[in-house]
């Protein structure tokens, strides 16, 4: 019996927003349609000199996460107010080595799994649940930094 292939439609997806400071600290908060329904991280990042590099970190410690939490998650949806982040995580052989070394577990991470990157405008003030959880990650990310 062949097994049946699943479609983008019916796989199981994880929404992931993240953002980065610039004193040190990261945040994200993670939501799935499986429990445990959501997941709220935060951390110190090790390139507190590269706000690219930041964001990017943030990104892929959440994808760490995500697939550790979720182990048949098919499909990531990761929302940032970091265009460079998005730029530089789809693209290969960056010459920044910290990039570089992130690019490479990123895509090492998630060769296997359909990845939707979403830009999302920073610091905004509408009352869309994008804006608040964005803004959740961008105030967490300034507490962490001071915290650790």
């Amino acid at each position: 019996m062949t097994p049946i292939k699943k479609t983008y439609e019916d796989s199981l997806w994880v929404t992931i927003y993240t953002d980065a400071s610039g004193t040190g600290g990261w945040a994200a908060w993670i939501r799935c349609s499986v429990p445990p329904y959501k997941l709220q991280i935060t951390g110190t990042h090790p390139y507190p000199n590269d706000s690219t590099a930041m964001e990017a970190y943030a990104i892929l410690e959440a994808v760490k996460a995500t697939l550790d939490q979720w182990s048949n998650v098919d499909g990531l949806r990761i929302t940032t107010d970091s265009q460079s982040a998005i730029i530089n995580l789809k693209r290969r052989h960056h010459k920044n080595k910290a990039l570089r070394r992130i690019q490479n577990e990123f895509h090492l991470l998630t060769s296997r799994k359909w990845v939707k990157f979403v830009w999302k405008k920073g610091h905004c003030q509408d009352d869309s649940i994008q804006t608040w959880l964005n803004n959740w990650c961008d105030k967490n990310s300034k507490v962490v930094s001071n915290i650790e």
